[in-house]
């Protein structure tokens, strides 16, 4: 495939929304010997461009967008980590970027953050009506921030070895003070705890998220965002991780405006019973306040039913073979399991603990003749 030809095929991943098309162009231009930068400047970026000028003619409507932002935004992360590899950083400055509160859409929002990174700014995405920014409108909180500079999902509780890890003050006058980690969520709580001690402020509470994608099950010893609030834990103080379920319909919008009162209304009312090993991973279903159907304390759900796709084309293109994982849905009606609960419109409150011991199997393999 010639150079001209890959550019058209990224251009064509974004106007047609296709995730696969876009993974596949950037595994091609490596190949290939062009870079992700190349990529996203001569065919990525022209294909969000089109895609404006069609919105603005009235040809698509914002779904579309929506699609092609997500596909977008997977080309952005590889030029991150192209650049991050080869130790480059980006000349143009640096840009903070968040939806005022009350604004339930961050589709512009993604779409001006893919523009941005295209053009060579680097950007910090502070999310949507932050959960930070509005314990702060509290006049009896002081909240600080120190989150991860790139994506990190997947990360779980990791921690990072072996090369430096970078944290940059940021100046956001909606919080007492930001900070931008180049590490894992567990290495920001730790080294946000670590940072507010050598200035004589002592943490009372960690808060994880609200990250946009919920974290259930026996996913949690994945999650970052879980990661981040158990480092808490790790480190003396209470915690809580809080994600919100996402969607494409336009109709089932998460309320952020809720999920934040929820949580202030848990540390109005409950804080003085919070002690170091206070753990609570909370999930909220992706739908307006008015649906939620109630509150649930749940256990974690058991996933037995991941399955793995291997592309035959893959494997005899590369010599090798390539993963996906697919997740069927959970069958259970039972709403006491996370999982379900968040299906049925409730949120979930799963009490959670650094002590993972099996005592009744502890007791079973006490028994074994073995170690007689």
């Amino acid at each position: 495939m010639t150079r001209e030809e890959l550019m058209k095929k990224a251009f064509d991943s974004i106007v047609e929304a296709d995730e696969d098309m876009c993974k596949e162009v950037l595994a091609e231009g490596k190949e290939a010997g062009i870079t992700c930068v190349d990529l996203l400047q001569e065919g990525f970026s022209k294909g969000m461009n089109e895609l404006g000028d069609q919105f603005g003619r009235g040809e698509i409507f914002l779904p579309e967008l929506i699609f092609a932002t997500e596909v977008m935004a997977i080309a952005t992360d590889a030029v991150d980590e192209e650049l991050t590899a080869k130790g480059e950083t980006t000349e143009k400055g640096k840009i903070v970027i968040a939806t005022v509160e009350g604004d339930v859409h961050d589709i512009g929002k993604g779409i001006c953050v893919s523009m941005l990174k295209a053009s060579g700014f680097e950007v910090y995405d502070l999310g949507r009506e932050c959960l930070a920014e509005y314990l702060n409108t509290r006049e009896d909180k002081n909240v600080y921030v120190c989150g991860p500079a790139t994506q990190q999902s997947g990360k779980g509780n990791s921690i990072s070895f072996g090369f430096p890890v970078k944290i940059e003050r940021l100046h956001d006058h909606s919080v007492c003070g930001c900070w931008a980690c180049s590490g894992t969520p567990a290495d920001c709580t730790k080294l946000g705890i670590m940072a507010l001690k050598k200035e004589g402020i002592e943490v009372d509470l960690v808060l994880s998220g609200v990250n946009a994608g919920v974290n259930l099950g026996t996913d949690t010893y994945y999650s970052g965002t879980v990661g981040g609030a158990r480092e808490g834990n790790l480190c003396g103080k209470p915690a809580m991780a809080v994600s919100v379920g996402t969607s494409r319909k336009l109709e089932g919008d998460p309320d952020y405006g809720y999920i934040c009162r929820f949580i202030c209304r848990i540390i109005d009312e409950h804080y003085d019973k919070m002690n170091s090993s206070f753990l609570l991973n909370i999930n909220f279903p992706a739908i307006p306040e008015k649906d939620i159907k109630g509150v649930n304390i749940t256990r974690l759900g058991i996933k037995e039913d991941y399955d793995i796709h291997v592309p035959i084309d893959s494997i005899k293109k590369e010599g090798g073979y390539e993963f996906q994982w697919l997740e069927k849905p959970q069958i259970s009606t039972d709403r006491g399991i996370d999982i379900v609960s968040v299906q049925d419109g409730y949120v979930s409150i799963t009490p959670l603990s650094l002590d993972p011991t099996d005592s009744s199997l502890a007791e079973k393999v006490k028994t074994w003749k073995v170690f007689a």
